[in-house]
Parts: structure tokens; sequence; C-alpha cells
């Protein structure tokens, strides 16, 4: 099939060593009843086939990028979207799969409406972290993250106060379709954090898209894997998550500084929306990444580290990091956790 010179639909997929799964990956976007795309796969440094399956597809609508060095998601998916040239970018995951008509529903949604992003409202995940498209996928749960269809607020302090502090919604990369353009006129990528960069991600959506509508649909299956994908050591996951947080801190600053955010947002709002998303942000990666061998010493422990780089964070941020730390470990010594 000859390359789409415009196509409208550009698929961003970050790989590094799947050559277990990016044939499944690939086949399910080729058999969609949407067929306008180009795929754009950009292989991270893998050391496996990774790469060679992508090359062995006869189809002039998926293109190849190697990274130069191993670098991480985000750079991966800011590459991809740098490259692509679809009126609207989607995200995938080297791993998982859709439903034939998900870039359709996609498509249809976001031109009826002319809205900037539009979201679908659940996703499945599947209990065979092994399934192809000629198995009878096992899916076991859809997994609402937007439970309402609607269209977000206009007014972008009610859609804030709504979307994120109230109901608190995280919403990943690969339910979300959005147009080109508006990524590019504000600016809009992933910030070069070593993890979580999707969070952060969103925030910049919810926060400069004018219009924004969460559809009543499911077509993102999600391969769930027996390992846990934050098996490093605690100690590297601190670390970790200790560095990411002032580029975390500049990413939102950035986003506070554009002119629309700006006259919206006064200083004390700012504040708590920047505690409001760092807080989620470490709460995420550090104490739901410790699941059962979280206890008081490590918890002691994160606090230790926080407070021997309080400089990095302002007052205000400091409270509710040692905050997010004293629940958790309130909850630990409640459900009769170690001490």
């Amino acid at each position: 099939m000859s390359k789409i010179s415009s196509p409208k639909i550009s698929i961003v997929i970050p790989t590094f060593n799947s050559e277990k799964y990016i044939a499944t990956c690939l086949d399910s976007i080729l058999q969609q009843t949407f067929q306008d795309f180009e795929i754009i796969v950009i292989d991270d440094c893998s050391t496996d086939r990774s790469s060679e399956i992508v090359e062995s597809y006869d189809d002039s609508r998926i293109e190849l990028y190697r990274q130069i060095k191993n670098s991480g998601e985000s750079d991966s998916r800011n590459l991809g979207l740098k490259i692509a040239q679809g009126k609207y970018i989607y995200f995938m995951d080297h791993d998982d799969a859709i439903l034939p008509d998900t870039l359709e529903i996609f498509y249809n949604a976001a031109e009826e409406s002319q809205s900037e992003v539009v979201l679908m409202n659940s996703y499945f995940y599947s209990n065979d972290s092994e399934f192809t498209l000629t198995d009878e996928i096992d899916v076991y749960q859809r997994f609402f993250e937007n439970p309402t269809p609607r269209f977000l607020s206009a007014d972008l302090s009610e859609r804030i106060q709504q979307e994120y502090i109230e109901w608190g919604t995280y919403v990943t990369p690969w339910i979300r379709i959005q147009r080109r353009d508006f990524l590019f006129e504000n600016q809009i990528y992933f910030p070069k954090t070593t993890l979580n960069g999707d969070v952060l991600f969103h925030f910049a959506e919810l926060c400069l898209a004018r219009k924004i509508q969460v559809i009543d649909a499911c077509g993102y299956i999600h391969r769930v894997h027996s390992s846990r994908t934050m098996n490093s050591p605690f100690e590297k996951r601190l670390q970790k998550a200790l560095t990411s947080m002032p580029i975390a801190l500049k990413f939102l600053d950035s986003i506070f500084k554009n002119s629309r955010v700006n006259s919206v947002f006064d200083p004390q709002i700012k504040i708590q929306l920047e505690s409001e998303c760092i807080s989620r942000f470490f709460n995420e990666y550090i104490i739901k990444s410790l699941d059962g061998e979280i206890d008081s010493e490590k918890i002691n422990e994160l606090i230790d580290q926080i407070v021997h780089k309080s400089q990095m964070f302002s007052p205000g941020l400091m409270r509710v990091l040692i905050n997010t730390l004293s629940t958790a470990m309130i909850q630990l010594k409640f459900q009769g956790g170690t001490s």
C-alpha cells in the first residue's frame, strides 16, 4: 500500500524489547475499519528482534525510527510527535492492541465535535498477557477512567476544579486522540522525566485545550503482565522520583506562564495545583508502586530524603509531600502493616 502523504491519524508507538508483542500491536492497527493513518514506531535501542519484526511488514504506512541511545518512553513519544504528519495524534504502547473500530470511533467523534482532545471513557484489561489477535482474547475488566460521557467545562477554572481537584481522574495516553496542530501551537510534549510524564502531559491538555470531549467507548486492550513494571530496587525508584520532581515543577511552571492559564489562576491556586500535581506524581510512583513491600521504615526513609532535599521544594509543597507520606504511614498502621 502506498504511503499516505497527509494521513488523518498518526499512531506513535515507542518500543523497547517487544519482539513478543509488537506484531499483535501492529496487526490490530492494520485491521482497523479506518485506514487513513500512518504508524510511527520509535525503537529505543532494543536488543531483541523488535526492529526486525517491524521492518518485515510490507506496508509503506509503517515507519521505523531508531533512537541513537536509550532515552526512555517520553523522548520516544516526543520524537514520534515531531515526525508525525497526521491531523490527529494517537499514542499506543507496544504490547497492547486496539479493537477494529477504535480509530473510526475516535476520528468521527473528533470531526463531529471539532474537539482538540477526545477521550474514550474506558479500556479493557486482558487477563492473558500472551494474547494474540487470533485468540479469543480473555478480557476480564472494563476499567472506567472517565465514566460520564460529556464535554469538559469550557470555563478553565471550573474544569480544573471538577476534573482534577475534585475527581482526580488520571487519563492514560492511549485512550485519547488529540489534534496535532493543538499540541504544536501550545508546545505540549512529554517532559523528560524518567517516570510518569503522561501524568503531566494530561494536566497540560486539561489546562490548554479549549474543547475536550469524553465519549462512551472502549477500544483499547491493555496487556497485564505478571511481572511488575516497577520492580527495580526501592532506592532506585526513590532517586528517580526525587530527580524527576524538579523537571516536573519546571514543566508546570511553563504551563502556568501560558497567557490563557495565567489570566485565570491566581498565585494561590497555582500553588494548590502544583502541590496537587506533584503529590499525585509522587504517590503514583512511590507509594502505589511499593504495594505489599511498603513499611514504616521505607516511609521514614522517604521523609528523611525529602527533608534533606528541602531546597528542591517550596514550603507548601514540602508540607504536601510530608502529609502524603504521613497519611500512608497512618493507613499502614491502621491496616496492620509492618511497623
